[in-house]
Parts: structure tokens; sequence; C-alpha cells
């Protein structure tokens, strides 16, 4: 068994207490996946520390479900961390025996909608087979550049 520690160092604002975890795992060289479901030893709101059954050099792919991505944008960086008990002494302290820093992925900010209204000529409506305008407002927690694109979809209300 290893314990395994995340920490999720920038942008500040992710959270781990509501999140669950499960693990494929591959012996190196053997195609066949087994699946783990690791025991969660703390989720907090910006870490995460699990045990996961798995033996030396095994291939471990795992994810972790429900976590709140933070709201602040920029690059994710992460500790990732593992840990063991010390060998003379199985109910001492778990000391850390490996690390390392990970640049992970860009978070995208947070966009709010805080009002939306389709307009039809003097309607203050969407007609559906008409030409309206439609109406955000909005905002984001990230810059957004000018020139840049801003997909929006709006779903009817019709069949």
């Amino acid at each position: 068994a290893s314990e395994l520690q995340i920490d999720a160092l920038e942008p500040i604002g992710f959270e781990f207490q509501d999140s669950y975890a499960y693990a494929n795992i591959s012996q190196r060289g053997n195609s066949s996946v087994r699946r783990s479901v690791p025991q969660i030893l703390l989720a907090t709101w910006d870490a995460f520390r699990l045990v996961i059954l798995a033996d030396a050099f095994d291939n471990i792919h795992l994810t972790i479900t429900d976590v709140k991505i933070s709201e602040v944008p920029g690059a994710s960086q992460w500790r990732l961390s593992t840990w063991e008990l010390p060998e003379d002494d199985k109910e001492g302290t778990p000391y850390i025996r490996d690390e390392a820093y990970v640049q992970g992925f860009l978070v995208p900010g947070q966009l709010q909608v805080f009002n939306a209204f389709g307009q039809t000529g003097r309607e203050n409506a969407a007609i559906l087979g008409r030409e309206s305008d439609l109406f955000f407002d909005m905002t984001s927690s990230a810059a957004i550049p000018a020139g840049s694109d801003l997909l929006v979809r709006a779903g009817g209300a019709g069949p």
C-alpha cells in the first residue's frame, strides 16, 4: 500500500471536501487492468490524501471526482508526495518518501450570467422562427483579451 497526497498550490480555491477517487491499476508489461477504490485519509479545501493498494512499478491511473475547481484563473500547480511508515515502527508517524511539483492545466475562471432576455421587434420575448436580439448581462473572473472568441449558446424553449 502507498499513501499519496495531492496538494493544490495554485491558484487558490480548489476544494476536495466532497471528492472521492478510484484507480485503474496495471502491472508493467501486462495489459490487464484492475479497479481499486482508494481509502481517503484527508480531503480538505486544498489537499487530498489517500491510500492505494499497489505494487512497486504498477501503472496507476487515478481519477478524483467532484472536485470544486478554483474560480481564480491561472495555470494550476500541484505537489504530489508519497508517504510511508517507519520500517522499525509501523505505528509511528508517516513521513514523506518522495515528492514532485507539477504544472497542471489552465483554470479558465468563472463566467456568471446575471440576466438574459430576448426581444423580437417590440415584443419583450424571443419568438421562434423570427429574428430576435438576445441580451446577456455577465461577468468573468478572468480577463477576456480583445480579439478573443466568446461562444454563447442559448437553448430555446421550443420542441
